[in-house]
């Protein structure tokens, strides 16, 4: 293991996950696709960089520096940026200025750069400074609620607000339960019936395009030594 990881929930309603890493050495890791936004916090040495990452379409390898600590802030569905729509940044990293050693720039004032400890109150400032908001439509369709609006209205205002299609957030989310059912054991074909893939095939070219690995690939790195 080149990297050592630890994650933990948020008390924050806008915050799905805070991750932390520290790089023992250079490598690239393999990242699924993910239909949250993020944002990252990178220290080497002396220098710091926070950087917005907007939702994933796909799996993609992200190279990664030895001594390096990062710090990410996983956004929950829903939870989204009035002034800078999420749709403008799917697939997209966008660096933030640096105003000192231990601030940046962003929305044309300066911030604290949060450590692992105090993301909270780091998102309780963008809350009150109005940098953050959540969506009721968003939330109400994954509660399985229909608004009363029309199918179509909803299907571009979800799309807006989250960079992706209600449709292809569902593709994500199978591909990373059936990813988790095969590193339990679960069979190729029990996790295609599982999930309702149409075949093997379908399950295939799922993982391949939003895990980055095949089903054969993914139990075999799973499998004891």
């Amino acid at each position: 293991m080149s990297f050592i990881y630890e994650d933990r929930p948020s008390e924050s309603l806008f915050v799905r996950n805070i991750w932390h890493t520290q790089t023992e050495e250079d490598g690239t890791f393999l990242s699924p696709a993910d239909s949250s936004w993020d944002i990252m916090i990178n220290r080497v040495g002396d220098s710091t960089q926070v950087s917005l990452f907007g939702p994933s379409s796909r799996a993609g390898d992200v190279p990664y520096q030895a001594g390096t600590e990062t710090i990410g802030i996983q956004f929950r569905l829903g939870t989204y940026m009035p002034r800078l729509p999420t749709n403008t940044i799917l697939d997209l990293a966008q660096l933030l200025p640096q105003a000192s050693r231990g601030s940046f720039w962003f929305n044309d004032r300066t911030w604290e750069v949060p450590n692992f400890d105090n993301v909270e109150v780091f998102i309780e400032k963008m809350v009150r400074n109005r940098l953050l908001a959540q969506d009721n439509i968003v939330d109400a369709l994954l509660q399985e609620q229909m608004p009363d609006r029309s199918l179509r209205s909803v299907q571009r205002h979800f799309q807006r607000t989250t960079g992706l299609t209600q449709n292809y957030v569902r593709q994500i989310e199978r591909a990373h339960q059936a990813a988790t059912l095969l590193q339990q054991g679960t069979s190729i074909l029990d996790a295609v019936y599982a999930l309702g893939y149409a075949d093997q095939p379908h399950l295939t070219r799922s993982l391949t395009r939003l895990i980055g690995q095949t089903p054969a690939q993914i139990i075999r790195q799973n499998k004891p030594e």
